[in-house]
């Protein structure tokens, strides 16, 4: 999905819990100072963080990825090549990561070939999640691109649930909308308009900090998913998302 990497396998998660060193950050603060070598991958626990483009002298205040729970967030670009990075993660949200040391990964993977597999299979999927939010955020209009954004942050938090005869996605907290503007490369006016179109259209409720989106309103921008990728891959996308989501 754009924006949010796919969560890693077990595996890789069993070795940083058993082996990496726990970090406590605060709102704001970088997962990886101007010290830190970016030969160190760095796996979320807790909260979520945000990823720009540029150093940290030189962030964009537009255009954001982000980066949940038991989602990697630094290291894994440059796991090979060893060459410098371009973009930083910082915490959105008071964030818990665990650090191990690429070297270590790879010893392991040496060791393990299901390891190996698991590991090498996810740096590839890091680098296509970026590709599909470029792709989205180059083509799409910008309501579509926050719908997009309500179906990837159902992948990670969303449930499915029936109201009034209708499938629901229940989100127990979004991003606030100024943090959405930079994850759909837009303006806080333009996603305070596609919140009022939802609203207006009864696609999307509110109830304190739950938000209902109905499931139907994302079906066309899993349809451009779908059509948008290669027709010979090996493992194409079911033509519908709603089984990635547990009710």
């Amino acid at each position: 999905m754009p924006w949010i990497t796919p969560q890693v396998p077990p595996e890789l998660e069993a070795l940083f819990r058993a082996e990496g060193q726990v970090r406590q950050l605060n709102g704001g603060e970088y997962v990886y100072t101007p010290r830190m070598p970016l030969s160190l991958m760095s796996l979320i626990t807790q909260g979520v963080a945000g990823r720009t483009f540029g150093s940290m002298y030189s962030q964009s205040k537009q255009g954001m990825a982000l980066a949940v729970a038991h989602r990697i967030c630094g290291g894994n670009h440059t796991f090979h090549s060893g060459r410098p990075g371009n973009g930083r993660y910082f915490a959105v949200t008071p964030l818990e990561v665990i650090t191990l040391p690429n070297a270590r990964i790879k010893e392991r993977m040496e060791e393990c070939q299901t390891l190996r597999q698991a590991v090498e299979v996810q740096l590839e999927c890091c680098i296509q999640s970026d590709r599909i939010g470029l792709a989205a955020n180059s083509v799409l209009p910008v309501q579509d691109r926050v719908r997009l954004y309500f179906l990837s942050w159902a992948f990670a938090y969303g449930k499915l649930e029936m109201r009034s005869g209708a499938e629901w996605v229940r989100l127990e907290a979004v991003l606030p909308q100024t943090q959405v503007l930079r994850v759909t490369s837009s303006s806080l006016i333009q996603v305070k308009r596609c919140y009022a179109e939802l609203k207006a259209s009864g696609d999307l409720l509110s109830e304190g900090s739950t938000v209902f989106i109905r499931a139907e309103a994302l079906d066309g921008v899993w349809a451009w998913l779908c059509s948008s990728e290669e027709i010979t891959c090996d493992y194409a996308r079911p033509k519908d998302w709603r089984g990635f989501l547990q009710g």
